[in-house]
């Protein structure tokens, strides 16, 4: 895919069905959330961006692995967001796609993880070794945190 492609095929995309409305009661929670991202600065903050996720995050609430120079699934990078933003990773969840980079990586972390198993991609023995909530579908995700914080 050429880079012209790919730009506009970036201002095109949209959150998944429920994601705004996930990101809108957990502010309403006062739950800190931040985003840690692999690739490129500029592509992946115009991505945030055309996703309208900037208006849930600061600049500063977005951790970029090009920016830092270390990516996920390097504990290094969760060991950053937890100085930078005061977590305390027995209470700390997140929640990714790539099973290796954001599961694995988390999970090494001593993180809480969601794995957000969009693509049903088979469990296995790999995937089996990790304890991990894995949901399918952004509307199981969405049931699962307005449960779990409910009373928050």
């Amino acid at each position: 895919m050429s880079k012209t492609n790919i730009k506009k095929n970036q201002q095109q995309i949209e959150p998944f069905p429920c994601i705004l409305e996930i990101l809108d009661f957990l502010q309403t929670k006062n739950i800190q959330t931040i985003i840690i991202t692999n690739g490129p600065s500029t592509s992946q903050r115009n991505k945030i961006n055309n996703l309208r996720l900037n208006k849930y995050f600061s600049l500063e609430q977005i951790i970029v692995s090009e920016e830092e120079n270390i990516a996920k699934p390097d504990i290094g990078i969760f060991r950053l967001a937890e100085s930078r933003f005061k977590l305390d990773r027995t209470k700390t969840w997140f929640i990714g796609d790539s099973y290796v980079n954001d599961i694995v990586g988390a999970a090494n972390a001593g993180w809480n993880t969601i794995w957000f198993n969009r693509n049903y991609k088979i469990k296995n023995e790999k995937t089996n070794l990790l304890k991990t909530k894995t949901v399918f579908s952004s509307l199981e995700l969405k049931d699962y945190l307005f449960d779990m914080f409910k009373n928050q």
